[in-house]
């Protein structure tokens, strides 16, 4: 019992910290991009880079924000993000006309978002199965 406890939290931390350089990351390119916008174009948003780029990363901010006293929410708002991430830019091109295109770069690019929401939903089950 006591060495599944650290189990538990060893899986627990390491999606914690997977999850919180991914979203720092993500949150940091974002900003940077926006200042850079701004300084050369003004303030113009954009609802589809709203919606298609900083929702899923605002969405993932909110799942880590949430695993620390909910992790298998947590882990499906994660899980959520990743599948946001692969299908945002395939649906953002069709809405903008350049078609339906799927690209596997952004599920390549969101899979640290599946990993921390599949260790978050592990992390879950083994501390329900241990009680």
């Amino acid at each position: 019992m006591k060495s599944r406890n650290g189990v538990v939290k060893g899986i627990r931390w390491a999606a914690r910290i997977i999850g919180l350089v991914v979203t720092a990351f993500f949150l940091m390119m974002i900003v940077g991009d926006a200042v850079i916008s701004i300084q050369e174009e003004g303030f113009k948003f954009d609802v589809g880079v709203f919606l298609f780029v900083i929702m899923p990363v605002v969405i993932a901010l909110g799942g880590f924000i949430t695993s620390w006293w909910r992790e298998r929410i947590g882990g499906y708002l994660l899980i959520l993000t990743y599948l946001l991430m692969g299908f945002s830019t395939s649906v953002y091109g069709f809405c903008i006309g350049e078609g339906f295109h799927f690209r596997t770069s952004f599920l390549i690019i969101g899979s640290p978002f599946l990993v921390a929401g599949v260790l978050f939903l592990i992390a879950s089950w083994l501390s329900r199965r241990a009680r």
